[in-house]
């Protein structure tokens, strides 16, 4: 009878053991290009929805002191979803990305839209330049403001709008800010991760900034205790 050759155990736990090397090898590597992908989409992200805002106020799709002067808006607004705000009809050519519509926080709750591995969220100033947020907006219904009414005037001139990793580590290491100036900021702050884990309206403020009309810190301690600093 002819032999019938196989693999012996010892051989079967030698291949076991240099799969698991090669795989704790390339692992962390697949990670680290994944974060980085996803930082720089952000990073691309924030600038698109910098453009965006800037059709919206320059094209007068609010306007509720009806001075002229276009006023910026939220993603549920600038993508059509909501009523802009509650009294302008929809916008019929959505200057922001449909994928701004969804909530990834629910419905009924401050609105983060989740992208490649980010959260972001948008703030208006309410009187004296509070920061408001937006809450979800139901798919007939107006935009909701969270914590106050927006000033006319000020939301004229002012907003703003905070990236974090969804998975501190995993998906990304750095959050950005970004607001009517164009200039994108970053820092790392393992705090800023998941739905509702900052970082707040002044983060990237001087410290002692009230509202969200102050001084931007860059490249100089911030509100929250750490440095902010541009984009390259």
């Amino acid at each position: 009878m002819r032999r019938t050759q196989g693999f012996t155990l010892i051989e079967l736990m030698i291949v076991v053991a240099i799969i698991a090397i090669v795989a704790s090898i390339a692992l962390p590597s697949m990670i680290a290009a994944r974060r980085i992908a996803n930082e720089t989409s952000a990073i691309a992200t924030m600038r698109s929805i910098a453009i965006a805002q800037t059709q919206f106020k320059v094209g007068g799709k609010a306007d509720v002191d009806s001075d002229g002067i276009g006023e910026f808006g939220f993603f549920a607004e600038m993508t059509g979803r909501s009523l802009v705000r509650n009294s302008y009809p929809r916008l019929n050519s959505p200057v922001l990305s449909l994928a701004f519509q969804t909530n990834s926080a629910g419905t009924a709750d401050w609105f983060v839209v989740g992208r490649s591995g980010y959260l972001y969220h948008i703030e208006l100033p309410g009187p004296g330049g509070l920061g408001i947020g937006e809450f979800g907006a139901g798919s007939t219904g107006g935009a909701a403001f969270f914590g106050g009414t927006i000033d006319d005037e000020l939301s004229e001139n002012h907003w703003l709008c905070y990236a974090k990793p969804a998975s501190y580590g995993t998906t990304g290491v750095r959050s950005f800010f970004i607001n009517q100036s164009g200039d994108i900021l970053q820092t790392n702050e393992p705090f800023y991760t998941g739905l509702f884990n900052g970082p707040i309206r002044t983060a990237a403020f001087v410290p002692g900034t009230f509202g969200i009309t102050g001084k931007v810190a860059i490249g100089t301690l911030a509100s929250d205790g750490n440095i902010w600093r541009s984009v390259n």
